[in-house]
């Protein structure tokens, strides 16, 4: 449980890495871009796990800052996490990449 007022990432903010996220949890986070992760470039993979009750004006669970950044789900749950903005779940700037295989992802998914 972190919080952060500027830039992003209340839990973790990534550039030019990947993290795979197999099991655990990223919860009640907040920030300005990304309340859980803001991933600016690099791969996110989530596999198995809970992300929720994270908060951002942007990108509650997640926001993808750039090109080059790529978040995959594979199982998981993200839900429950809210922006003021745009994108409770996800937001998916200019360049970035999206996929979803399976899991549960609750919220919108906002698209710029």
């Amino acid at each position: 449980q972190n919080g952060i007022n500027t830039s992003g990432g209340g839990a973790l903010a990534m550039q030019e890495a990947t993290v795979n996220m197999n099991g655990g949890n990223i919860i009640n986070n907040n920030a300005v871009e990304g309340g859980a992760v803001q991933l600016v470039t690099g791969t996110f993979n989530f596999y198995g796990g809970n992300i929720s009750g994270n908060t951002a004006v942007n990108g509650g669970a997640f926001i993808i800052i750039r090109s080059g950044g790529v978040l995959n789900v594979s199982g998981g749950t993200i839900t429950g996490n809210s922006a003021s903005e745009f994108g409770d779940a996800i937001r998916v700037n200019s360049g970035g990449t999206y996929n979803y295989v399976s899991g549960t992802v609750n919220g919108s998914i906002f698209y710029e």
